[in-house]
């Protein structure tokens, strides 16, 4: 039969499986071939818009000038290319808010991201003629500028010139969607108090909310939110820093239900009546993240005892201060009690907390749920509490990802030995990253690790005076794809090209190796370095950096 003739039913079925695989060159080249084609895939190319390389990999604009090889004019046609595409997406949905399109696009969007519409107007290449082109015909009304000072360093001078301000354009493209589609689920940017409460009631179908501000969800907005979206499910807060904020929160809280997610980025006033409030969504909430915790927020954590239906749990405390095990300890059992109730907890991250070793001592070692991420930041990893923590993670098998960031200077081969051990034990790992707490490691504790780990796919570990004898072992690791040495090193380049060479040319391709503290006396030679990282980029199709003892790396890891 031929696809012309086939069922709708079945064509919309086979778009949608297309969007399910992200497969935007397929679903572009769907709209273009034919006018029966066009419409259901253009309608799950913008469902999905948010998902595309255009949105999720803006990024590439600097990685394009960093990463690859060529003449800058090539790298720059590249970025300028990637950007005018970038501004096309937008500026169809835009148009289409005004009935200015082939197609009702923002009708067929379930997301807003007004961030990332933000970061193409501060792109330092949106300029000249993309913003004259990004904002011609029917979006010359969306044009606002305003003026900035320049000081120009060399002259005693101001110079003033327009950019594009950016908040208020933010502003009427947000007004202009929200009043042309009623489907919107998911809405993101800095939104000002005066358009958040309307720009929710135009809005029945939403579902998350992410605000780069707490204080703008006003008792209005908050009224929105109960009245008009009763699939409610996901608040998402940059920082919320105003005197009543623990009490405004506990009062959304206390009056909604069904939440899955809270996330809260930075520094803020939440605290006990948050927390509290928080068990209103016990049933339902699966993924917590606060972050900047002050120090009532630290001590009061033990009030989500009833959330234990948690699958994601990200804590940070903004000082590191706050003692509870010796000092409070009451504190201290009921938050090792609330832990140890999660018994669907999954992924678990502690950062900054002075009692993070102790609280997952506790916790690790009863088994009471199984973990397959486990990040602890900012700890001491020497003493006796890191030791009963280090060991701990032995009794979870499940583990796949393992971040460990703290002070090792004062570990002693002891206690080193502890923590190997019990990672050894890992053998579903993929992720491992070490850096700095693993500063003391010698070659035997790499090579121990590569060898009992055999589903590495990331190694980030540390070390002093490491040599090309652990390379051995690392060549055992099939899926290896990013090796980062975050420690003192003295390989030489026939080590480290032989490594190269012994990895297969399949399952290692992409790797990425990094020295980041090259001993002064074992630097290699800028020929050395050129030849290495034209042979992984050629055998392996992966990159190759170094830097020496000292010297500032602006290289981004995936990590990162």
């Amino acid at each position: 039969m031929p696809v012309r003739h086939l069922p709708e039913e079945i064509l919309i079925l086979i778009f949608e499986e297309l969007g399910r695989r992200r497969d935007f060159p397929t679903l572009f080249g769907c709209a273009l071939s034919s006018v029966s084609f066009s419409e259901p895939a253009l309608k799950i190319m913008y469902r999905i818009n948010e998902q595309s390389p255009l949105i999720t990999e803006t990024d590439e604009l600097e990685n394009l000038r960093r990463r690859q090889p060529g003449n800058f004019d090539i790298k720059s046609a590249q970025q300028e290319s990637q950007l005018r595409k970038w501004a096309l997406l937008w500026r169809s949905i835009i148009r289409s808010s005004l009935s200015a399109t082939y197609k009702p696009y923002c009708l067929y969007i379930r997301s807003l991201n007004l961030d990332n519409l933000k970061d193409l107007l501060q792109e330092g290449k949106f300029s000249g003629k993309i913003e004259q082109d990004f904002f011609a015909g029917e979006l010359q009304d969306f044009h606002l500028r305003t003026e900035l000072i320049c000081t120009q360093p060399t002259k005693n001078r101001h110079k003033i010139r327009l950019v594009v301000d950016f908040m208020p354009i933010l502003h009427a493209v947000g007004e202009a969607i929200t009043k042309k589609t009623m489907l919107l689920e998911e809405l993101r940017g800095p939104i000002s108090k005066e358009f958040l409460p309307q720009w929710i009631r135009r809005l029945p179908r939403l579902q998350v909310l992410h605000l780069q501000q707490g204080h703008v969800l006003t008792a209005e907005a908050q009224n929105a939110i109960r009245e008009n979206c009763p699939s409610f499910r996901s608040l998402e807060l940059y920082a919320w820093t105003e005197a009543k904020a623990d009490e405004h929160l506990a009062a959304l809280l206390s009056t909604t239900s069904g939440w899955q997610n809270f996330e809260l980025y930075s520094g803020s006033d939440i605290g006990r009546m948050s927390l509290t409030a928080m068990n209103h969504h016990a049933s339902t909430l699966t993924s917590i993240k606060l972050m900047g915790l002050n120090d009532d927020g630290v001590r009061s954590l033990g009030c989500l005892k009833e959330c234990t239906a948690l699958q994601k749990l990200e804590l940070e405390a903004a000082r590191s201060f706050v003692q509870l095990e010796d000092l409070e300890n009451d504190a201290f059992l009921k938050i090792v009690a609330w832990l140890n109730n999660c018994c669907d907890l999954k992924e678990l991250a502690l950062n900054n907390f002075y009692d993070g070793p102790a609280i997952l001592a506790e916790t690790l070692a009863t088994r009471k749920f199984t973990l397959t991420s486990l990040s602890l930041n900012k700890y001491i990893a020497s003493g006796d509490k890191a030791v009963a923590f280090h060991a701990a993670i032995s009794e979870q098998l499940s583990l796949q990802r393992v971040y460990l960031n703290g002070d090792g200077e004062d570990t002693t081969n002891e206690e080193l030995q502890v923590l190997v051990n019990a990672l050894s034990r890992l053998s579903c790992l993929q992720v491992l990253d070490l850096n700095q707490m693993s500063d003391n490691f010698k070659d035997h504790h790499i090579t121990t690790l590569a060898l009992n780990l055999p589903s590495l796919e990331t190694f980030y570990p540390s070390g002093s005076a490491i040599t090309d004898s652990v390379f051995q072992a690392l060549a055992g690791l099939k899926n290896l794809r990013d090796m980062q040495f975050c420690g003192v090193t003295h390989f030489t380049a026939t080590g480290i090209a032989d490594f190269i060479w012994t990895l297969d040319s399949t399952t290692n391709s992409g790797l990425t190796l990094g020295l980041w503290a090259v001993d002064a006396d074992h630097m290699l030679s800028s020929d050395a370095e050129a030849f290495l990282q034209e042979l992984i980029s050629t055998r392996l199709n992966g990159r190759f950096w170094v830097t020496s003892c000292g010297e500032d790396s602006d290289f981004e890891s995936e990590s990162d």
